[in-house]
């Protein structure tokens, strides 16, 4: 029997005060899977990410086309549907890893008041099972790290939990919008490693929008590559990115640096940490 997609996108043509930003987007995403969006800044990446979770919210207009969840139509959905939706169904992850917090709060109040807002704070219980996620994530001394204020970590440990942030309310999507940007080589791929490490232990699907296409490579099922508002060519990761089709996925891919003969090869050179 086929599973029906957790997320459906058809035809969707997307504007901000009437200026086309994104146009005939079309794709399905299965649970647990993980899809990647490339393609150049301002071709609709995030503008994507931003209809699917809070159009109104984000100022986006959908003048054409669908989107649906668990195969619900999102346009028919009350606002207060919308907002109980956010964050309980559907997680977000930001570009900017301060940008989830208020910097001189706790992790533990921000995170008691996120589970408060969705009548889901139990005390002492709650505080165990953050806990427990910040163990399964490989984030380290979680005691300290609920005592502590945003503004006493880096950009990319607050990356890593905003991330659990996410995901504390069990989401059954995660949108992540270029979430390892904005920080160094050895920081992306503590971040890279804590979503691989979230596809082990869940069945979360994703859909994570980087420029990063060795990030997507390493994470990602299915890639889609977008380029001024459209998709050129979506298909398996691995696929694509050895065997492109189309000529916009080719240029991409000749920016790309190559070590040992092949692209693939030197993913993980190219993400891990350099050793000292």
């Amino acid at each position: 029997m086929l599973q029906s997609p957790i997320l459906e996108i058809q035809n969707l043509s997307l504007s901000y005060d009437h200026t086309c930003i994104g146009n005939d987007i079309s794709f399905a995403l299965n649970t647990g899977e993980v899809l990647g969006i490339a393609g150049e800044s301002g071709c609709g990446k995030s503008t994507l990410l931003k209809a699917i979770i809070d159009p109104a919210g984000y100022g986006v207009q959908i003048s054409e086309g669908t989107i649906k969840y668990k195969g619900k139509e999102m346009a028919d959905l009350s606002v207060k549907a919308r907002c109980r939706m956010r964050g309980a169904e559907i997680g977000m992850v930001l570009q900017n890893p301060f940008a989830a917090f208020n910097p001189i709060r706790s992790y533990q109040k921000q995170f008691k008041e996120t589970l408060k807002s969705h009548n889901q704070w139990r005390g002492k219980a709650s505080v165990a099972e953050i806990l427990e996620l910040f163990k399964q994530l490989g984030l380290s001394g979680g005691k300290r790290i609920l005592s502590s204020c945003p503004y006493e970590m880096s950009g990319g440990m607050n990356q890593r939990i905003s991330i659990a942030l996410s995901i504390l309310l069990q989401p059954s999507l995660l949108l992540a919008d270029e979430p390892t940007s904005a920080l160094d080589a050895t920081l992306q791929f503590q971040v890279v490693e804590q979503l691989r490490r979230l596809r082990e232990i869940s069945d979360i699907s994703m859909i994570l929008v980087s420029h990063n296409l060795f990030v997507i490579a390493e994470i990602c099922d299915k890639t889609a590559i977008m380029h001024e508002g459209q998709i050129v060519e979506y298909g398996n990761t691995q696929e694509i990115l050895l065997n492109p089709s189309h000529s916009y996925t080719r240029s991409l891919l000749k920016a790309v640096p190559k070590l040992h003969g092949t692209w693939l090869g030197c993913i993980h050179q190219e993400v891990a940490p350099k050793k000292e």
